[in-house]
């Protein structure tokens, strides 16, 4: 590589350090790298990339510019030039040191922040991509509507064709609807239809709730039907407002209603996920070695960070869960959960006819589900206990010595733990080893939600499982050069 500076600069500025009273330029660059090392264990891909943007410009600036055009006195230049390369292999030694660093000590937290950086970069190009197809959706004609609509249809039709499925003639161009509020139900367990006619074949039967069943209808979706007392107007009205609304990660939305022969709606379908496990089930830590065995603690706070990142999104867009609990998540990964059950959810303004005890707020239990909205506030309330179950291998909130009635401790309501003397809670030892874990901030949070039954919001829990982590991030670090 050719080099647009007199190489004798180079050398003159090596004998400058050395030899005459410049000495203290190369103490301090000295004393510097080693401040720098210190710091450089609590390092982050900014500062990477800061070092690595201070080593090109003192390499563009010496080795490819030159400093003979910019300063003519001899002397002036070969302080500036022997600067610049301390500068230039400070910066040089510095990134092999941090890369080390990643390498060898704190590779986990590099790797995660490579990840949060390509995510903001992927939601801001999915955010163009959305804006800029908006723009073309309002822009389009009727006849490119028209041919969007054939496309759509001959896809389904391939994919029926696909799955076994056959076609039938619907009897009329329309579905009809019948207006009655209870909807009778002529489903003989074999074939369901789409608006547009095409029949399924249901097959295996997976799960039986209190509302209906649920079957694989193909390789990739589920249908869930109703029960006869649970096929109204009202919950296909509430099926197609959640067809027609705004998709996002982390949730199940239906993606076709579903009627009987007899154009009576029965139920919908919904995508089938693969890989996944109930929250529940994740909550006890035998089933976590059994099913998760490379789960650490750091794991079980970031699911409960994305758990409630995703409540927060719901939030944002009215969306009240109601009957939250468990049993709605699917859990596939730390970062990534499905809220299920959607369809039971609480959307204009129409209250819930479902919930669990534990998971309701003490005020709200000698009421029916009937007989009051709920609001963001219970669904809080509820990702609370799930959160406290998820850190505390599935206690109760309400666990007290001596008690072993769950819907007794329910009725009481006492929160036995100490937020300062975890040694001295009404509870077990295995109880008080998991919450003298928690950080104070989380201690206090649960104390403000079970104890004194505060209004909390969704962003103090999560500024409080972050902190918490990366207090434990940075213990791990230490121990690990330790």
């Amino acid at each position: 590589m050719e080099w647009l500076f007199d190489y004798n600069d180079f050398l003159l500025g090596i004998n400058w350090i050395f030899n005459n009273d410049v000495q203290w330029v190369f103490i301090f660059f000295t004393i510097v790298l080693a401040i720098y090392i210190k710091i450089a264990s609590g390092y982050s891909w900014r500062k990477l990339l800061m070092m690595y943007v201070v080593k090109y410009i003192s390499y563009y600036t010496v080795y490819v510019v030159g400093i003979d055009g910019f300063i003519s006195d001899t002397v002036t230049r070969v302080l500036v030039a022997s600067s610049i390369i301390l500068l230039y292999l400070f910066s040089s030694i510095t990134i092999k040191l941090l890369w080390l660093n990643i390498l060898f000590f704190n590779r986990d937290e590099f790797l995660h922040d490579l990840k949060s950086l390509w995510k903001a970069l992927k939601y801001l190009f999915s955010k163009m991509k959305s804006r800029a197809k908006n723009n073309q959706n309002t822009t389009a004609s009727t006849t490119s509507q028209k041919e969007s609509s054939k496309q759509e249809a001959k896809q389904e039709s391939k994919e029926a064709i696909r799955t076994q499925v056959q076609t039938e003639e619907p009897k009329t161009k329309n579905i009809i609807v019948p207006n009655a509020t209870e909807m009778k139900i002529n489903n003989n367990g074999k074939k369901v239809y789409t608006d547009k006619g095409y029949v399924y074949f249901l097959q295996k039967k997976i799960a039986q709730g209190g509302e209906g069943s649920v079957y694989i209808l193909t390789n990739r979706l589920l249908a869930k039907l109703y029960s006869e007392n649970h096929a109204t107007t009202e919950k296909l009205s509430k099926i197609q407002t959640l067809i027609a609304m705004k998709k996002f990660s982390g949730v199940v939305f239906p993606e076709k209603i579903l009627y009987d022969e007899d154009k009576n709606f029965i139920g919908f379908s919904m995508p089938q996920i693969f890989g996944v496990k109930e929250l529940g089930v994740l909550h006890i830590p035998s089933n976590r070695a059994k099913y998760c065995p490379h789960w650490t603690y750091i794991d079980l706070l970031d699911l409960s960070i994305t758990l409630a990142n995703t409540l927060k999104k719901l939030h944002k867009e009215k969306i009240i869960v109601a009957d939250f609990n468990p049993r709605n998540v699917l859990v596939k990964s730390p970062k990534k959960v499905y809220f299920i059950d959607i369809d039971s959810y609480q959307i204009q303004r129409k209250p819930s006819t479902v919930g669990m005890k534990i998971y309701t707020r003490p005020m709200h239990f000698k009421k029916s589900h009937r007989e009051y909205l709920k609001n963001q506030g219970d669904d809080i309330y509820a990702l609370s206990v799930i959160i406290f179950q998820n850190l505390m291998s599935g206690a109760n909130p309400y666990e007290k010595i001596g008690i072993s009635n769950e819907n007794e401790l329910l009725e009481l309501h006492e929160f036995s733990f100490d937020v300062y003397e975890p040694q001295k809670s009404n509870v077990s030892n295995a109880l008080i080893n998991a919450w003298s874990n928690l950080s104070i901030d989380l201690r206090k949070f649960f104390e403000d939600v079970f104890r004194y039954q505060k209004p909390v919001l969704i962003s103090t829990l999560t500024q409080a499982l972050l902190a918490h982590k990366r207090t434990l991030m940075r213990v791990q670090t230490k121990t690990r050069r330790k």
